[in-house]
């Protein structure tokens, strides 16, 4: 089934919002065997959001809309789609005393205006909204056509309008218009796997897996992000069982092809890989972070459960810290200095010596934009590991950034993301 996303909001198209609705409605149209052909943002207007509207009801099956639900006059998405199916608009008594119930519940009086999010065009599904006041509208082509209402001059199968809010919108999308969809779509099955793999460029990767890239059933697509690339491995069939069956044999000869670079499949962040892998191992680990600042730290602690792998973390930035924390020689930093392969090593060591951990983990760099030399540029940055299990520490050096100004940020995130990648190696080979 071919569909499409439109989001409404003048905010959009400034800036001032960023759309991560697009991005999650089409994530779930993969699980619903619907291909996003096209995406856009019109603001709130109306002349232009009729020609979005109509566009895409004469070339997608399934129109997806996000924002202009409100209540105030420049929320026109549910009149303007009404105007153009000519469907009237009805105040429904349930919606409006929804409404009315959720602003009792805050402790505050309806205002009138808010009476417009009750009007919904006739014919209509209503989505009902746990966590807010404006109703969602489902209008079900099919539906209408049994109610009288012929449009054989559009493409369109279901025309969905949902609010704007992310929070409400993702919550309307899974408790009442996914399932309404499942239940109608279902004559092809269309499954999707995403394997990540870290270290190795996109077009090296691509070049190993040779003809996997260009099969036609599943489909493989790479898209790069720092320092990973992720495959989308997708196929369709007659059943989900079917689906399956098309995508796991590529998967495990993708697995093969890409060797100790896989770091999995269906994973979330590196973060939660290393935290799953930590615990399957039934070991933990120690920080010590001079140019990440505590980033890698976050990273772990944002995962749920990492309190049961990750004990301590030191953000040593000066050299006398690194000295009176982690143990790390006087002589070494006067020798080879802060950033150097043998002041990683003394630092992983220390801090996992410090807190008892099976595993620490330093990272001591450069990120700029200022500082740097010939020897050591911007973008210098040492990784060090340390395992209590077999006393072997080492450190490996890395140069990250494109020698630009500005990549401060994407030093330091390129350095956490290797250096989490770093332990995971580390926790396999030792499992």
């Amino acid at each position: 089934m071919i569909s499409e996303i439109i989001c409404v909001g003048t905010e959009l198209l400034t800036g001032d919002t960023v759309n991560t609705n697009a991005s999650y409605i089409a994530k779930r149209l993969m699980g619903l065997s619907s291909g996003c052909l096209w995406q856009s943002v019109v603001g709130d207007n109306p002349s232009r959001l009729s020609e979005s509207i109509l566009t895409a009801l004469k070339r997608s099956e399934l129109i997806v809309l996000t924002g202009g639900l409100g209540p105030t006059e420049d929320d026109l998405t549910k009149e303007t789609a009404a105007e153009l199916l000519v469907l009237p608009l009805y105040e429904d008594a349930k919606s409006l005393n929804d409404i009315s119930s959720y602003f009792a519940s805050k402790g505050r009086e309806m205002p009138n205006m808010n009476k417009k999010q009750a009007l919904i065009p006739k014919g209509a599904v209503i989505l009902e909204n746990e966590i807010g006041t404006a109703p969602g509208i489902l209008l079900d082509f099919e539906l209408l056509k049994s109610q009288g209402k012929f449009y054989s001059q559009y493409k369109a199968k279901y025309l969905i309008l949902l609010p704007g809010p992310p929070r409400e919108m993702k919550m309307m999308w899974e408790s009442a218009a996914e399932p309404y969809l499942k239940a109608k779509i279902t004559d092809l099955a269309l499954v999707s796997h995403y394997m990540t793999v870290f270290g190795i460029g996109e077009s090296a990767a691509a070049e190993r897996l040779g003809d996997i890239v260009s099969g036609a059933n599943p489909t493989v697509s790479p898209y790069a992000k720092n320092g990973s690339v992720t495959f989308r491995i997708t196929a369709n069939g007659k059943s989900e069982k079917d689906a399956e069956a098309k995508c796991l044999p590529v998967i495990e000869k993708m697995k093969e092809l890409l060797g100790d670079s896989v770091v999995g499949t269906d994973v979330g962040s590196m973060a939660e890989v290393a935290v799953s892998e930590l615990k399957g191992a039934g070991k933990t680990v120690a920080l010590a972070e001079s140019c990440t600042g505590g980033l890698i730290a976050k990273k772990l602690t944002d995962v749920s459960g990492a309190s049961e792998v990750f004990k301590m973390g030191a953000v040593t930035y000066s050299n006398e810290i690194k000295s009176l924390l982690l143990s790390v020689g006087e002589d070494t930093l006067c020798k080879f200095g802060a950033v150097s392969e043998q002041t990683a090593l003394e630092m992983c060591k220390g801090a996992a010596e410090l807190s008892g951990d099976d595993f620490g983990v330093s990272v001591t760099g450069i990120a700029g934009p200022l500082g740097g030399s010939e020897e050591k540029p911007v973008g210098t940055v040492w990784i060090g590991i340390y395992s209590k299990k077999t006393g072997k520490h080492s450190a490996k050096r890395y140069l990250f950034g494109h020698g630009r100004v500005n990549e401060r940020d994407y030093i330091r995130e390129l350095t956490a993301e290797t250096a989490l990648w770093e332990l995971i190696k580390t926790v396999r080979e030792e499992n």
